[in-house]
């Protein structure tokens, strides 16, 4: 039996320069645990309505066909008798169940936004590889121009004045044997960096992704402290252990 593979497709829309904030929004959406707990969130908030609310009332109609056999009553025999019932529990038992039901939701939304966190991370991780490795290529490339001038430069000052030696051409060319190794090694390093992108947003490595040439660090706090108060204000473990605290307490 052949299995059939589901191919991801190319997204033109995406080739060349990417910003960050693109590639995070596209991998949180086609996340498939992003969405599962999205919706895990979603049918957690509509039990709160359900666990506050009093259950479904109870209609009982019985039919007696025979006269001879129906219930005998003052008024005389009932061939038909119709009941309703409606439980209540105890005063104060929906309300716990209620909160307790909102706990599970405050629960549900801070597991979405740990897994947002996580999947964000990778996401950036991916993107500023990517970023790193093309900086670095612009670089060499850079470098190994300079050394084409130079190697030129040094090749007619030898053959025209004889100002340069063999040995200057040598370690120029060696240099730029060099360069041309490191360009090498970034460029399979950069084609690795963006398969591993073009995974986590589900598109085909066939897609030429490049990240934007500048970052864009408005809004960043450079502070260390800065930096620990977001971290402990915005970890969704911790809400998640209150949230399950809170749901026990109103069991």
């Amino acid at each position: 039996a052949s299995v059939s593979r589901v191919v991801a497709p190319v997204r033109p829309e995406l080739a060349g320069p990417v910003s960050l904030d693109v590639v995070v929004a596209e991998v949180l959406r086609q996340h498939g645990g992003v969405q599962a707990a999205q919706k895990r969130m979603e049918s957690a908030s509509r039990r709160v309505t359900v666990a506050g609310s009093l259950q479904d009332p109870m209609l009982e109609i019985d039919n007696y066909p025979q006269v001879a056999r129906s219930p005998q009553y003052q008024m005389g025999r009932m061939t038909n008798e119709v009941m309703l019932s409606q439980q209540v529990p105890w005063y104060g038992k929906r309300d716990r169940q209620a909160c307790a039901a909102q706990a599970e939701v405050q629960a549900a939304r801070a597991e979405l936004q740990a897994l947002q966190l996580q999947v964000k991370e990778e996401a950036e991780r991916a993107w500023y590889e990517l970023f790193y490795t093309q900086q670095m290529l612009n670089v060499v490339r850079e470098d190994q121009q300079v050394l084409e001038n130079l190697l030129q430069v040094a090749e007619e000052a030898r053959y025209e004045t004889g100002r340069a030696g063999q040995q200057e051409v040598l370690r120029l060319q060696a240099e730029q044997a060099t360069v041309s190794a490191e360009l090498l090694r970034l460029q399979q390093v950069q084609q690795s960096a963006r398969a591993e992108l073009a995974r986590l947003m589900q598109i085909s490595p066939e897609t030429p992704l490049m990240p934007t040439e500048t970052l864009d660090a408005a809004g960043t706090p450079l502070e260390l402290e800065d930096l620990y108060e977001r971290a402990i204000q915005q970890r969704p473990e911790l809400q998640v252990v209150l949230a399950e605290i809170n749901r026990e307490q109103q069991l």
